[in-house]
């Protein structure tokens, strides 16, 4: 699976309203009934601090029951392996684009704060989670002040001291003119002015506006001098290196030592962890409990399966809904199944589609092919019935969900579309042209069979209405996912737009900035400086007047209600970017000697708690 990242904890960010305290409902898994979002009320003008309190029926946020569940080791010392069928193609926690990147690097980087397996916010790197209603979060005039508490004592894997400056220099770092390439981008990074606490512990972020995400930002702390070491011009390249791991520092439990890509990553325990672990308990800090972990790459999923069965691995992961048959001799109590805030869809490249058939017919033929698609017989076929329809990229769970139709099967329409626009039948070859020109469009996935069926079943669709098409499926990464130092030619590249309608997943987020880069025009990545997760090219001013709406504020229902456009936008017919196919399931293979190991829905990855994993063998 391909797990689209806006902001490293995007699928679990949670929007605190400055304006009450209070904060708007995360679900415990993707089928969660959504909540009541909070009451704003108001703050008297030139107040620093918010009146109110927290609502007492607005949920605890930080009130995860892990660390009622976790268990000490009863053994330390041994080997891990864990395994994935996607590779690793990126090591710095700021370019990666694929979720199977996060799962390699969470091992080695600690967050500021971190998501548990039940959504809850998690102190990682700092003591605290920060909200209006702990004082964390203060009203400043137009902008507002944010602190982050770290930890003492902290140190990075080569002896130094985690401070704020690290902090300030990894704002800086992203904000530097000569940085390219960041599939996030700047947004919210951008409103930072400036970061106190110098080589102290209690960071003060300050914003010249209200900027509702913040805990979007509470992401990597990259360390200053290892920072400084590398232009920043160069840091895609020579920060954190697939070739030279062993030159990078980390704050995580384990540090990598060997990459192998499409083959294995070995880490060993970071020794200076220990004065970190998880949570605000100190006393529940310890070293890492293995002496080694080991990442395995397998190709494709059912040769990972069979090398759990085998007994090579540990933990098998990237397993869906349509791999369950396939494991019924696997028993029930090492198969772990969960809901997941993530669903797959059509993305159509708006640009690539103008281009080629015009700026008024190339959107009318995307509508027709939406219209053309039977998504139930792609249910049906290749994800064998497994999988629930999805009409919405937002997921039913969340707060700011707002019910839209499905876009409807109507392959006559579909043709009447194509008729009224001078596309006519080649008569030989039942194909439509127009000038000369014939319909012809370029599918692309990855290598999941599942998606190359769905994409072939697809393009034989769409030779009912007269549309011509090819269907490519290339590996996730460097191919699909690369990121903008990719060859710009390379086939099916989504960043550099070399596809026409490609196949892949996408994490809903309980913060409705999680989608902002994907839908608004400053995630378009053909802009210097290349950033962003717009690989469709939308670009209506709706979105981005709701989106900026959305950005700006700590009202919920202000929130809501822009969300609303949103929505009403992405379900009408404006919508010539994508169609949305089906709602996922999560499934592990987890050994019985592997303890405390507990998934996790949102991006923070399967590996979150990775330092708490212990084996008895």
């Amino acid at each position: 699976m391909h797990k689209r990242l806006f902001g490293l904890l995007a699928s679990a960010a949670i929007v605190f309203t400055a304006c009450s305290g209070n904060s708007t409902p995360a679900p415990a898994t993707a089928s969660a009934p959504a909540s009541q979002a909070p009451t704003a009320v108001a703050t008297p003008a030139g107040s620093e601090t918010p009146a109110a309190s927290a609502s007492a029926a607005g949920p605890d946020l930080t009130a995860t029951d892990y660390f009622g569940k976790v268990t000490p080791a009863g053994k330390t010392g041994g080997t891990v392996v864990m395994a994935e069928w996607q590779s690793v193609a990126i090591f710095n926690p700021y370019y990666s684009n694929a979720n199977t990147d996060f799962e390699v690097m969470t091992p080695s980087f600690d967050w500021t704060v971190t998501i548990s397996e039940d959504l809850k916010y998690v102190p990682d790197l700092a003591s605290n989670v920060p909200t209006v209603s702990n004082g964390g979060v203060v009203l400043n005039g137009s902008g507002m002040d944010v602190t982050w508490n770290l930890k003492k004592g902290m140190k990075w894997s080569d002896g130094s001291a985690i401070t704020c400056a690290d902090l300030q220099a990894t704002w800086k770092w992203i904000m530097d003119p000569a940085q390219v390439g960041l599939p996030g981008g700047v947004v919210g990074w951008d409103q930072v002015t400036g970061i106190d606490g110098g080589t102290g512990t209690d960071c003060v972020m300050h914003f010249k506006s209200v900027y509702s995400a913040y805990l979007l930002m509470g992401s990597a702390i990259l360390p200053k001098a290892y920072l400084e070491s590398v232009p920043v011009k160069d840091a895609p390249t020579k920060l954190y290196t697939l070739a030279a791991p062993t030159k990078g520092v980390y704050s995580g439990p384990y540090i990598p030592t060997e990459i192998k890509p499409d083959a294995q990553i070995t880490y060993v325990a970071n020794p200076n962890w220990a004065t970190i672990g998880y949570g605000a308990d100190t006393s529940k800090n310890h070293a890492p409990y293995l002496d080694k972990l080991i990442m395995k790459y397998y190709g494709d999923a059912p040769t990972m399966i069979a090398g759990y069965r085998a007994g090579e691995i540990d933990m098998a992961q990237d397993l869906q809904d349509s791999d369950v048959q396939s494991v019924t001799d696997i028993p029930a109590g090492e198969k772990l199944i969960q809901d997941q805030l993530f669903n797959e869809s059509f993305y159509f490249n708006t640009a690539s589609f103008k281009k080629k058939y015009g700026a008024t017919d190339g959107p009318q033929i995307a509508r027709a092919i939406m219209e053309a698609v039977n998504v139930d017989a792609i249910i049906a076929g290749p994800l064998g019935g497994a999988v629930t329809r999805a009409c919405s990229f937002v997921n039913p769970g969340l707060y700011y969900f707002k019910q839209e139709n499905c876009i409807k099967y109507d392959p006559a329409d579909a043709q009447a579309k194509l008729d009224a626009l001078g596309w006519t039948k080649d008569p030989t070859t039942g194909i439509r042209t127009k000038g000369g020109v014939p319909i012809n469009v370029d599918w692309c996935t990855t290598t999941r069979p599942y998606r190359g069926d769905a994409i072939r079943l697809a393009v034989a669709q769409m030779k009912q209405i007269g549309i011509d098409g090819t269907a490519t499926s290339r590996p996730a990464n460097p191919d699909v996912f690369g990121d903008w130092s990719t060859p710009p030619d390379t086939h099916c590249n989504t960043i550099h737009g070399n596809y026409d309608v490609v196949l892949h997943g996408f994490i809903s987020s309980p913060d409705p900035t999680g989608s902002q880069l994907l839908y608004t025009t400053a995630g378009i990545p053909d802009n210097p400086p290349h950033t962003g997760q717009n690989e469709m090219r939308v670009s209506i001013p709706a979105l981005d007047a709701a989106f900026a709406t959305i950005a700006k504020s700590l009202d919920p229902s202000v929130i809501k209600d822009a969300m609303a456009t949103v929505q009403d936008v992405y379900g009408s017919d404006q919508n010539d970017f994508e169609l949305p196919l089906f709602n996922h399931t999560n499934l592990y293979l987890v050994s019985p000697h592997l303890h405390n190991f507990t998934g996790n829905p949102s991006t923070a990855t399967s590996q979150w708690n990775v330092g708490d994993w212990w084996t008895d063998r």
